[in-house]
């Protein structure tokens, strides 16, 4: 998934699109976020969210926004 800039932010050429990691393993969102973050920059720190139970943004060394969020994928029968 990705998405555009929030409506209280600017829009600023080359960073207007952030993508989204929706996992159902946390260890891993926070592995995958550790690893984005080296030389990076931190927006929010993972965190238990009302509709997540680890939710966090990160822009990695290219300028690149990521939303990392934990999903839990329903199984239908």
């Amino acid at each position: 998934m990705f998405s555009d800039a929030m409506p209280h932010d600017p829009v600023t050429i080359g960073q207007n699109v952030t993508l989204a990691l929706h996992l159902s393993d946390v260890s891993l969102i926070h592995e995958t976020f550790d690893k984005l973050a080296q030389d990076g920059n931190v927006i929010m720190p993972i965190q238990k969210t009302f509709w997540s139970e680890a939710y966090g943004i990160v822009e990695d060394p290219f300028g690149v926004q990521w939303q990392l969020n934990h999903e839990v994928s329903e199984v239908t029968a």
